[in-house]
């Protein structure tokens, strides 16, 4: 959000600390010129409501006019505390935008004893009722139907209390810097159940002494929606910089797409892609779309591996032996009938999850298409031969004139119709791994068609997307389909072939990303690319100058769709739009 910077800048102020308030002189005071929004702001201190300060536009008419009734946000300070004074900039910046706050502000500072924490939030709650008996400005002005439950750290809990309490007026909830202590403590994590709005943590990091029960809160969650918005600040967030600092734009991003359903909060919040001007925030989400999730044939029931990130989400598979395909639907008002089948990258030893499914599904819900991962079947470990030990070089022997053989290098020289396979099995032997993750490609594509009508999906428009070995799982689940079960398109992200592959004439379009700087996949994919080109079938290949890994260093990720080799994912989506796949019917 653009800032407008103010030559009123607050003092930096611990907001858990006790610090001295002199008193007013005035029923209402503007800092930073108001904040910068579309309606100034003023802090107004009312003879009705004692021991309180509101910020509010400073003409309620003239922001209702546009907003109609202006909501209500319901803030309890850090550490519980009866004075707002770190928190005058980001309150200002959030009721320029037209909002009315009610915050506890007294004269001064007072310390409250734990058991009077909740409360004091209901007492917090309980002022909304007063702006409908106040008149004034307020009256018609103020929809006091419409709060919103917002807090730091102590305050934080203040604002989960209210919005446990059962009233239906609060229809959001903002915690910043908070979350309820493992151990009882004022709260417990009981609470947590009786959440009845969605619910967004925004946190400072791991330096943020709240990071641990922010998290645990977030995993804890599992009935109403919930966000994590993380930027490593530490506890004191950006409260007391210019206009709140980032904090006040993140807060503002979920309040304005939870009440009024606008800005790119849903963007943010629910597919988790943090626009550039908000670089160094993490966002994750959950329970806003239930996967479905769904077996394959083929499973034996055997023991599998799942590595979990710290925010409960699956980070990678390992020892899959039981396929299966989990169904992330858009939003029945973005989604155009198109669907696509995700194979996560991992070298046939594991599956990239986290990157090539759960931020992709992300990224394709977004834009209003079906995102379907495929857990698809991997080598069994135990059968890997073990490496062979190379002698050790003689005592003081010179170094090895290293010899630049281009076709070694690149893989040129062994590739043949198109076939990447490092390591081919004996001649005319199928490799089993390959098969098993083949017939899992199959199978999710049978299983798809078959709920198509259910999940809204046009069956002319699947697709498939592979990235590196996920690419070779796809392109040999094609060699084995008959032309009725063929993908409408296929998308190989840094994933060439894993078997020889001579494409028919009526072969779905290709669309290929890869980076040149590891040659044999490179020439894996431009190897492909000749093949499909050779068949007469339509096919774009693009190659990016930097990188050795998997694109944005792991498969699908979206996390550096902003750099250059990021840039294929505006690319590819370009590619479907322009072949008519994503054409809302």
């Amino acid at each position: 959000m653009k800032r407008i910077l103010s030559n009123v800048i607050m003092p930096l102020a611990l907001v858990v600390a006790a610090l001295p308030v002199h008193a007013r002189t005035a029923k209402s005071v503007q800092v930073e010129n108001g904040g910068g929004g579309p309606y100034k702001a003023v802090i107004v201190e009312d003879d009705q409501l004692p021991g309180y300060s509101i910020f509010r536009p400073e003409n309620l008419a003239a922001a209702a006019a546009v907003e109609g009734p202006l909501p209500v946000i319901l803030f309890g300070n850090g550490g519980c505390s009866h004075n707002s004074v770190g928190f005058y900039n980001f309150l200002t910046e959030i009721a320029s935008h037209g909002y009315v706050i009610v915050s506890i502000d007294t004269e001064e500072q007072v310390r409250i004893q734990d058991s009077q924490k909740s409360v004091d939030a209901m007492d917090l709650l309980g002022k909304l009722d007063w702006f409908t008996s106040a008149g004034g400005d307020y009256a018609g002005t103020v929809n006091t139907d419409c709060a919103i439950a917002m807090g730091q750290s102590c305050g934080g809990l203040q604002a989960l209390v209210m919005s446990t309490a059962g009233d239906e007026r609060v229809r959001t909830t903002v915690a910043l810097n908070t979350g309820i202590f493992p151990d009882p403590y004022v709260l417990d994590k009981s609470f947590l159940e009786r959440l009845k709005v969605p619910v967004v943590y925004i946190i400072g990091g791991e330096s943020d002494i709240a990071y641990p029960n922010a998290i645990d809160d977030f995993k804890t969650i599992e009935h109403v929606p919930v966000a994590i918005a993380n930027l490593p600040v530490g506890h004191g967030g950006t409260y007391a910089e210019p206009h709140g600092g980032s904090f006040a734009d993140m807060a503002l991003l979920w309040i304005e797409w939870q009440i009024r359903g606008r800005g790119e909060g849903e963007k943010v919040f629910r597919y988790c892609q943090v626009p550039e001007e908000l670089d160094g925030w993490k966002v994750h989400a959950k329970n806003f779309t239930k996967d479905i999730v769904l077996s394959l044939p083929g499973g034996n029931g055997g023991e599998e591996r799942e590595n979990v990130n710290p925010f409960g989400e699956v980070n990678t598979y390992s020892a899959v032996k039981n396929p299966s395909i989990s169904v992330r639907l858009p939003d029945p008002d973005k989604a155009n009938g198109a669907a696509v089948l995700l194979f996560p990258g991992g070298g046939l030893m594991s599956l990239s999850w986290e990157s090539d499914y759960i931020e992709m599904a992300n990224w394709l819900n977004e834009r209003g298409i079906a995102a379907i991962g495929v857990k698809y079947r991997l080598r069994d470990m135990s059968q890997m031969r073990r490496p062979v030990a190379l002698a050790a070089p003689a005592a003081n022997a010179a170094p090895a004139a290293q010899q630049r053989d281009f076709a070694k290098i690149t893989g040129f020289g062994v590739l043949e119709h198109a076939n990447a396979n490092p390591s081919p099995p004996q001649p005319g032997v199928e490799d089993p791994s390959i098969v098993a993750s083949a017939e899992d490609c199959l199978n999710a594509m049978r299983v798809v068609r078959e709920h198509a009508a259910e999940w809204g999906i046009d069956p002319a428009r699947i697709g498939v997307m592979g990235f590196s070995a996920g690419g070779g799982v796809e392109l040999s689940g094609l060699i084995r389909a008959k032309a009725e079960e063929r993908p409408a398109f296929v998308c190989s992200i840094f994933g060439p072939a894993l078997e020889d592959i001579i494409p028919e004439a009526d072969y779905p379009p290709l669309f290929i990303a890869v980076h040149a700087d590891h040659f044999n996949v490179a020439a894996g994919c431009l190897a492909l690319f000749m093949e499909w080109k050779k068949a007469g079938v339509d096919a774009e290949l693009h190659v990016y100058g930097e990188g050795t890994g998997g694109l944005f260093g792991g498969g699908g990720s979206t996390a550096d769709r902003n750099t250059k080799n990021g840039s294929w994912l505006e690319t590819c989506y370009s590619w479907l739009h322009a072949k008519h796949f994503l054409d809302k019917q």
